[in-house]
């Protein structure tokens, strides 16, 4: 029998945040298009100016700069990435993992709240029509309640029912 309530603790470490800003940066924004457009065009350039270079005089340099941009631009986003993680990460002091919030989860039309161990008092309640989505991966499940914030549901507490969670966040959300 379907369940029409969910109480679930986050507990959060490390590797759930960073797999999280990953999933949302690359999978869901899908920001790393822009960088590697970049990348063909400007090797494309590279490739047409080093086959025009015997009848261009300056081709070969023009050649030579549109392949370090090639390279500058794609390693300078990942790179930039990979730093603003691990910052963000080790504000938030995950390590060791420990509890952030509890969701609870019902049927509802404001049935997405959250509250902070700490104060047991609702820190944010949100309603499924306004709720953006939900995405669920190998070890977690993604909640976008509005446009800046999202309810990450790390998969690691075998208590838990992640499937029948699954199934009630899709079933509440609207379309």
């Amino acid at each position: 029998m379907a369940k029409d309530y969910y109480k679930i603790p986050v507990l959060l470490g490390e590797k759930n945040f960073k797999d999280y800003i990953r999933f949302d940066v690359l999978t869901r924004q899908k920001k790393q298009k822009k960088p590697i457009r970049l990348f063909f065009a400007f090797y494309m350039a590279a490739t047409l100016c080093f086959a025009l270079q015997d009848t261009v005089e300056v081709a070969f340099v023009f050649g030579a700069i549109f392949v370090v941009a090639a390279v500058f631009i794609p390693t300078n986003f990942f790179r930039t990435l990979t730093n603003t993680i691990n910052e963000q990460t080790k504000k938030m002091k995950l390590s060791p993992p420990r509890e952030v919030y509890t969701i609870h989860l019902s049927s509802r039309s404001n049935g997405i709240s959250y509250d902070y161990p700490e104060d047991k008092k609702i820190a944010g309640e949100y309603t499924w029509k306004d709720a953006l989505g939900a995405w669920k991966t190998k070890t977690a499940i993604y909640l976008y309640v509005n446009d800046t914030q999202t309810l990450l549901i790390p998969m690691n507490n075998p208590n838990l029912d992640y499937d029948g969670i699954w199934t009630f966040i899709k079933s509440n959300l609207p379309g």
